[in-house]
């Protein structure tokens, strides 16, 4: 085993040197550069990632521009990435580190992993490339490697699989000068080379050593618990309309898109497609003419499927809309108002289709 650690650890690095990502936070050790990197390629694919880092970086350029933001702002800015609370987590802990630490940067993985938002993966992976800690950042390109060429058969959704895969990386970073090309050299393998769905094992540099290629049981490894069913929902949004105001109103937070404005919600075991069905309070609001309008929709978060109708009622008599917007607890905008806030992204969508 010994051997075959020595040869997986000399074919990586020659792997890593050939193939390594031409990345803009690589080219750099200031460890807000690689925060900010971190978080947004979370849950993110590495193409839309870079485009709003870059866009970050240029409009935050420090930590010191990322705390003195407006909230709201870094929202909008933040629109159409999801898991808003990343960014939440991201103006929260630059303002810890700002006041607490004048803006330096803890430099351990113990110190960084008490900060808000920074978990195991990211606290390691800063340690690692900015201060050279060697301490092992695992993810999911970490527990499918090292499951395939070993033959690791640990069930990686299993809370204790974490230590033996840590422990196990220990033994190899050690072997690396620089911590952070163990660290990323892991990511790049995992992205490029060793793919969750059809890896390239055809020309891969460890295929003489891979247990799961010698086996071929790729589609078997990682070992991994079934994901549970997600949770399906159903969202009825009332879209009032008066002219070129729209009545909105900012989400609360304890659910998705916390902190985020959408339109007057009822949530049902079912969605609304019929003018007969629509809610009742609302029916008792509307006494001028109007015109009713249905548009279908959905989208899936990490663990809940949401289908929607947008039940979109224009409304031909101020008054009306006024009082609409009194009762309901709304507020009016024009859409140039309504363009600066952040909103979810099938909001986003719905308002482009029928601009």
């Amino acid at each position: 085993m010994k051997r075959k650690k020595q040869d997986f650890i000399s074919s990586l690095k020659i792997w890593y040197k050939k193939n390594k990502r031409d990345l803009p936070f690589r080219k750099t050790k200031d460890p807000y550069s690689v925060w900010l990197s971190e978080i947004i390629l979370q849950q993110t694919r590495m193409r839309t990632g870079l485009v709003y880092y870059k866009k970050f970086k240029k409009k935050y350029p420090n930590l010191k521009s990322l705390s003195d933001a407006r909230g709201e702002m870094l929202l909008k800015d933040w629109e159409g990435l999801g898991y808003y609370n990343r960014v939440k987590n991201l103006h929260s802990t630059a303002r810890f580190i700002q006041k607490k630490f004048s803006g330096t940067f803890p430099s351990s993985q113990k110190e960084l992993i008490k900060l808000k938002g920074i978990g195991r993966y990211s606290s390691s992976a800063i340690a690692s490339i900015c201060f050279n800690e060697k301490t092992p950042a695992i993810d999911g390109n970490v527990f499918r490697i090292l499951s395939r060429v070993f033959g690791i058969k640990k069930n990686i959704s299993s809370s204790s699989s974490y230590s033996y895969f840590y422990k196990k990386s220990l033994s190899l970073i050690k072997q690396f000068k620089n911590a952070g090309d163990y660290n990323q050299s892991l990511m790049d393998f995992g992205s490029v080379q060793c793919l969750p769905k059809n890896p390239l094992c055809g020309d891969c540099i460890q295929k003489k050593i891979c247990y799961a290629f010698i086996h071929k049981k790729q589609d078997c490894l990682p070992v991994k618990k079934k994901k549970k069913a997600l949770l399906k929902r159903f969202f009825n949004y009332y879209v009032f309309s008066y002219k070129n105001r729209i009545l909105i109103k900012k989400r609360g937070e304890n659910d998705v898109w916390a902190g985020l404005v959408d339109f007057y919600l009822e949530e049902k075991k079912k969605k609304i497609k019929e003018k007969n069905k629509i809610n009742n309070s609302v029916k008792k609001l509307i006494t001028k003419k109007y015109s009713i309008t249905f548009f279908d929709a959905k989208t899936k978060l990490s663990h809940q499927e949401i289908f929607i109708s947008f039940i979109e009622i224009k409304l031909f008599n101020s008054s009306v809309f006024k009082t609409i917007e009194k009762n309901l607890d709304l507020l009016s905008l024009n859409k140039k108002e309504l363009n600066k806030l952040a909103k979810p992204k099938v909001i986003n969508d719905y308002l482009k289709k029928i601009s």
